[in-house]
């Protein structure tokens, strides 16, 4: 139980410094380049579908206590009914970038393959 206590707590004071501002900045603007540069990769479904897996388990992570670690201070700030909306705004953003960039992924490859854009084949239909 105690190996158990360590890890959730090392994995935790992992995560307290990458949140530091200072840290947690520079990263997430590298982090929105690289996936503007490399959406063509990262917008397929499977990718997009780990990725998404991925933040849901560290959202569950997030909001259970594990040996030696206790959450309840991130539990009661996340439920309070001012915050509720912006965790669901969060979770969003993920599902509507992923929507634009893929549709830009999209459109970028049949454009190279001389095809129209899917907006002018949906104006087709009409």
């Amino acid at each position: 139980m105690h190996t158990f206590a360590t890890i959730f707590q090392q994995i935790d004071a992992v995560v307290n410094w990458l949140t530091r501002p200072e840290i947690l900045f520079p990263w997430a603007t590298l982090l929105l380049i690289a996936s503007l540069k490399w959406a063509h990769v990262w917008t397929k479904p499977k990718f997009a579908i780990g990725i998404g897996v991925f933040l849901a388990l560290v959202g569950v992570y997030s909001c259970l206590d594990w040996p030696g670690v206790d959450h309840q201070q991130f539990r009661d700030n996340l439920t309070k009914a001012d915050n509720i909306p912006i965790a669901i705004i969060l979770s969003m953003l993920y599902v509507t970038y992923w929507i634009s960039l893929r549709r830009g992924s999209v459109n970028d490859q049949r454009i190279s393959q001389g095809m129209p854009p899917l907006e002018a084949s949906e104006k087709n239909r009409k």
